[in-house]
């Protein structure tokens, strides 16, 4: 911890950083706001009422499910994906980030924040394909309940950087957003 009072976190693999994060701790407080202050915006529809579908491919059963955080998300899709750099749908992980720990509203959305750009994939042609080279989650308050919704956008320039941004709400509303930096590269895919 530091004196401005963020957090900072490294993930060491065979001793070399793997992953780096830093977290400003905030005290949540009411505050009155005048009314052009207010972040509006409705709710997208769902996730009642809208079919069920596994993150890019099928889920399985619990107990039974393929490897992978992919495969513990449950995704209700409101629109877009159609590989043109929107998409919006609502994600409930069905999994805990530590085995036999809570998952805390914070740990949660750390794990949401990564999907922006699946949601929003932008189809580039050939064998190309984009890494997360660096994620920023911001929130304004903590979800409330487990479906989440990302509303995410990617553009990419012709210097084969990019970024995808994503509002988030739950039932409630808006709850904040994720900023993507991108990195295009030629990728290996399955199928």
């Amino acid at each position: 911890t530091t004196s401005s009072g963020a957090i900072q976190a490294r993930m060491l693999a065979d001793g070399q950083e793997v992953a780096r994060s830093t977290a400003l701790r905030g005290r949540l407080q009411p505050v009155d706001l005048p009314e052009h202050a207010v972040v509006s915006g409705g709710v997208p529809n769902g996730p009642e009422g809208l079919a069920s579908e596994g993150f890019l491919g099928g889920r399985g059963q619990p107990g039974k499910r393929p490897p992978g955080l992919n495969a513990a998300i449950e995704m209700r899709r409101v629109s877009g994906f159609a590989f043109k750099g929107e998409g919006t749908a609502w994600l409930r992980i069905e999994a805990d980030v530590v085995a036999g720990e809570p998952t805390t509203p914070i740990s949660y959305m750390g794990m949401m924040s990564d999907f922006g750009n699946g949601i929003g994939q932008l189809y580039l042609g050939g064998k190309m394909g984009c890494i997360n080279a660096d994620i920023d989650l911001h929130l304004n308050r903590y979800p409330d309940g487990e479906w989440i919704c990302l509303e995410s956008h990617t553009h990419m320039e012709p210097t084969g950087l990019g970024t995808t941004h994503t509002r988030l709400y739950d039932t409630r509303g808006p709850i904040g957003r994720v900023d993507q930096c991108l990195v295009l590269r030629p990728m290996q895919f399955l199928g």
